[in-house]
């Protein structure tokens, strides 16, 4: 056990152990995302526990990268239609000219 288990902590301080400002920690504890003793309508506290465990939740370990590919993903070479040739871009050229001067 910690020296500050039974420690609690005021918002401010507990944001600034999590780096985060007061208004957010008060958005994660409105979210459900971290616990607290409410002592009254404007004053909550955080044990360090509470802190550790929000702390243990959000730094998980990644799961391991998958070396192969998804199934459903598109190759590079599957992507994409003709490729345009400047004969069609000369072509669309000479239709916007004629439809601007309409």
């Amino acid at each position: 056990m910690n020296s500050d288990s039974h420690e609690l902590f005021t918002a401010k301080k507990a944001a600034a152990r999590l780096c985060v400002s007061v208004k957010w920690l008060h958005f994660l504890v409105r979210s459900n995302q971290i616990e607290c003793f409410q002592a009254s309508v404007r004053k909550r506290y955080f044990s360090s526990e509470q802190i550790d465990a929000y702390l243990d939740r959000i730094l998980r370990p990644l799961p391991q990268t998958i070396d192969q590919p998804y199934p459903d993903m598109i190759s590079l070479s599957q992507k994409g239609g003709e490729k345009s040739s400047e004969d069609s871009r000369t072509d669309l050229g000479k239709e916007i000219r004629s439809l601007c001067r309409s």
